[in-house]
């Protein structure tokens, strides 16, 4: 039936009109039979075959009527207008395609449509506003009747159309979609989120809480890779609510998923994102469908993201459906592949990173191990040394008795004297020894019972500090007084601290006999008193020789010293140059491990001296580089500094 309007059409409009519906329809066809043939896809491919198949139907009427009336020069049938059917069961099959099959499109497709409508009707409005606002302002001049108004208008809509279109089209995203998050923001988002986690509970926390704040829905988990294991376990997860706001229990925290799981190892073959949907359509799965789609049931998910890291499947993205009731868009799938790639070198760096601190917690339980072996060798060696050294200084006083009772003397008394002093320096050496050896044993069972404080062979008291160190320092210069050597002190007189007397006592004699053997006469050692913060320091400052930087991190080790035997060997205590054993600084980093204060040094060799066996004259006005006292205060020097934790 035709009106007659449509009657009055010129002919060359309605062939126009005939022409582009045509090209229209066999482009759009011609352009699924190229999906079938050529896409990866076979929901595309499925899609395409509907399609085909609908407007094969649909065309089926009209084609025959037109052959048989071609062939037989007459009409067979009452006529009616064939193309009724085509207009029917081809848009019918197309909305079955979109509906059953398009998943991920519909919704870009509607929104741009809408958008375009509503633009269209805008415009539309717009030059119809334009013009009667126009007519009534310039009626009388008949400017309304020249083409350059509507080429003004033309150029309004070339400059306006796209921030118009923008603007509404995001207005129809907030009305119909609930579309929350800005696309390029939450990739950002993502970036800056997990670049930096190197814990597999906080990635998973942080992959699980980006997807749900930006994609709202009812439930998701995170599954990694559990090599160990060989299963996919869960390290975040959201839990279902009831309509009241209760938490829906979940088994999913105590289950895992195998890796030889047949859902699985789909997914590692395919390394793209499955739906439900997949599941039921696409002829990947159909093999074990039924598998499949109770996995996915077992898991509330409709959705399932692989997280890949060089084409090894290492985690899932599982999420459940949205709360508005929607299906995922793909600006949602675009953004939740982003989520997956970033998630799975979050999860690589974690792995390496857990590695690594694997590997130094394993060298670090064989350094104890190693620890413990040279302590027991160092202990059995002390008891060894012990009895035989008991015997030989017996022998040693009996054949001096004897030889001695001769006359003259078989062997003079300056050679026993000697033997007797190195003994005694044994002797030293192996009570020393045994000392740091249970020292080291007592912290290591109070590390283990975790009940270090709690030993009551010391006595804490509260110490006022200027005038204690001043006391050690008087009784040090009385020791030393053969020595030109200058010691002060300095600092806060108000210090005040909480610690047993006899211990700080025995670590500064111990300092600052150091810093004396250590500084030519006419040096100076200073003793310093400060606080920084919540930190008291006691700091020995003496302006001698120096530690080279080889020896300066062995010199907490024990049983070390920077001298050779020979050069200290005949030396008395505060001599120049008398050396020591190192059991000492052993002893005090010992005691700031137990009773919880720090001990450090800083040092610089002298420039004049710079190895252990170029020798200072022990003065420095015999020095041949220093012209006074302050070349060798410049030289070098050392600082010992104790670090008292105070609240």
């Amino acid at each position: 039936w035709v009106t007659p309007e449509m009657a009055n059409v010129p002919r060359v409009w309605s062939l126009v009109l005939t022409v582009y519906l045509a090209l229209s329809l066999f482009f759009f066809l011609a352009s699924c039979v190229q999906l079938w043939i050529t896409s990866s896809s076979e929901i595309t491919k499925l899609r395409s075959k509907i399609i085909l198949l609908g407007a094969a139907i649909s065309a089926s009427i009209p084609l025959s009527e037109t052959v048989m009336n071609t062939v037989l020069q007459k009409h067979l049938v009452p006529s009616f207008n064939y193309y009724l059917p085509f207009l029917v069961i081809f848009p019918t099959f197309v909305g079955y395609s979109i509906v059953k099959h398009n998943l991920f499109d519909i919704d870009a497709i509607i929104k741009r449509t809408y958008g375009y409508i509503v633009t269209t009707g805008s415009v539309g409005g717009g030059y119809a506003l334009f013009i009667f606002l126009t007519n009534l302002a310039f009626e009388k001049f008949g400017f309304t009747k020249s083409p350059i108004l509507h080429f003004i208008f033309i150029l309004g809509v070339v400059f306006f159309f796209n921030p118009i279109r923008n603007q509404i089209q995001r207005l129809i995203d907030r009305t119909f979609y609930r579309l929350e998050y800005d696309y390029r923001e939450a990739i950002q988002r993502i970036s800056d989120s997990l670049r930096s986690l190197l814990n597999f509970d906080e990635i998973g926390r942080r992959i699980i809480d980006i997807a749900s704040s930006t994609l709202f829905m009812e439930w998701g988990c995170i599954l990694i890779e559990n090599a160990n294991e060989k299963s996919y376990l869960p390290i975040a997860w959201i839990e279902k609510r009831d309509p009241l706001g209760h938490p829906i229990p979940l088994s999913l925290s105590k289950e895992f998923i195998r890796e030889d799981d047949p859902l699985i190892q789909r997914i590692a073959r395919r390394k793209k994102e499955v739906t439900v949907y997949d599941i039921q359509e696409d002829p990947f799965f159909f093999e074990s469908r039924e598998v499949y789609l109770e996995r996915f049931l077992n898991l509330d998910a409709v959705l399932i993201v692989p997280i890949i890291y060089e084409e090894r499947l290492t985690g899932l993205i599982v999420l459940g459906g949205k709360k508005s009731g929607k299906f995922y868009r793909q600006e949602d799938i675009n953004l939740l592949r982003i989520l997956a790639n970033q998630g799975a070198i979050a999860i690589e760096n974690a792995r390496l990173h857990q590695a690594r601190i694997e590997v130094l917690e394993q060298s670090r339980k064989e350094l104890e191990r190693l620890n413990k072996a040279k302590s027991r060798a160092l202990d059995h060696l002390s008891h060894e040394l012990r009895t035989p050294l008991s015997v030989v200084q017996g022998i040693t006083r009996l054949i001096k008795q004897k030889t001695q009772s001769q006359t003259p003397p078989l062997i003079k008394e300056e050679i026993y004297n000697s033997l007797e002093k190195n003994l005694n320096r044994i002797f030293e050496i192996q009570q020393e020894t045994e000392q740091i050896i249970r020292t080291y044993e007592k912290l290591e069972k109070k590390n283990n019972s975790k009940t270090i404080g709690r030993d009551y062979s010391i006595s804490i008291e509260m110490i006022e500090l200027y005038p204690f160190i001043e006391h050690i320092v008087k009784r040090i210069k009385e020791e030393a007084q053969h020595r030109d050597v200058q010691i002060s002190l300095e600092g806060d007189k108000t210090l005040a601290l909480s610690m047993d007397s006899k211990i700080l006592e025995e670590i500064l004699i111990g300092l600052i006999k150091n810093g004396v053997e250590n500084t030519p006469d006419e040096g100076m050692i200073k003793v310093i008193l400060d606080r920084k913060e919540q930190w008291i320091q006691i700091k020995v400052m003496d302006f001698g020789i120096g530690i080279t930087k080889e020896n300066q991190g062995h010199l907490f080790d024990g049983l070390f010293h920077t001298l050779d035997t020979e050069l200290y060997s005949s030396k008395k205590p505060y001599d120049f140059g008398a050396g020591g054993k190192g059991l000492d600084l052993l002893r005090f980093k010992t005691y700031a491990q137990r009773y919880g204060f720090e001990i450090s040094v800083g040092s610089e060799r002298c420039r004049y001296l710079p190895t252990d066996r170029d020798l200072c004259p022990g003065r420095i006005s015999k020095c041949p580089h220093c012209k006074n006292t302050g070349d060798c205060y410049r030289s070098g020097g050392s600082t010992f500094c104790l670090s008292f934790r105070v609240r």
